[in-house]
């Protein structure tokens, strides 16, 4: 009798060491660990503060049941760890999906205004050029009643159609302005248009691989899960074969 209690010590003891031993070399299993660096034209992504979970490493150590089933435990809150670090990311990246889609809505209305703009622009040129046709006209007339008017009358009416003439030249000055202008705030807004395409195309690339993440970690969390069940299954089992005794 007291020498089966030496061995059931001495069996005890080598169980005990093992797990000790299990515990000690965990660092490819329980590791922190990051996400590469993510660098875009636009952005510098944080890296995901992440720990590194290899489930079947995990399952070399299965020795003692309990002391087994707490590593499962504790693979399993640093795999929610790790969903919660990735949301946090996800976060960051759909807060500047938003941003561009408000950026671009910006553009959008500047675009309607420049639209309507360039509708009332082409609507004074019509008007601008029916004028210089009228002016020419009433110039050929003034040339047909020459020898009706005095000197004094026809340099009068030359001298205001001088004036509209010059009026006409300078609405026109300053119509080519507006117009080179706004074809310059088109090309503007085409370009800011561009960059936030791009900048849309970079932060769903990044959302993607984030989802990539996810879907590794809902992987290993469905194997955790199996583990854990097997596990208490075994525990169980012994109770059941330990109170049959």
């Amino acid at each position: 009798m007291a020498l089966s209690l030496v061995c059931m010590i001495a069996i005890s003891n080598m169980i005990s060491a093992q797990t000790d031993s299990a515990k000690n070399s965990l660092p490819n299993e329980l590791k922190s660990s990051s996400l590469a660096t993510t660098d875009s034209k636009n952005y510098h992504w944080e890296n995901p503060r992440l720990v590194g979970i290899n489930v079947d490493s995990i399952k070399l150590r299965k020795t003692n049941l309990d002391d087994y089933m707490k590593l499962l435990d504790d693979a399993d809150k640093n795999l929610n760890s790790n969903f919660n670090e990735i949301k946090t990311q996800k976060k960051q990246a759909e807060y500047q999906l938003d941003l561009i889609n408000s950026q671009r809505k910006i553009l959008k209305d500047k675009k309607k205004l420049l639209n309507e703009d360039s509708k009332l622009l082409g609507q004074e040129k019509k008007l601008r050029d029916a004028n210089q046709k009228m002016l020419k006209t009433d110039r050929k007339d003034l040339k047909k009643a020459l020898k009706t008017m005095t000197r004094d009358e026809v340099e009068a009416k030359n001298l205001r159609f001088d004036e509209r003439e010059k009026s006409l030249n300078d609405a026109t000055a300053k119509w080519n302005e507006r117009r080179e202008k706004m074809k310059k705030t088109f090309e503007d807004i085409t370009a800011q248009e561009n960059k936030l395409n791009e900048k849309e195309s970079e932060v769903k690339t990044r959302i993607n691989e984030l989802d990539g993440y996810v879907s590794e970690f809902k992987l290993k969390q469905q194997q955790l899960n199996i583990e854990k069940k097997q596990v208490k299954l075994d525990i169980k089992k012994n109770n059941i074969l330990l109170k049959s005794k």
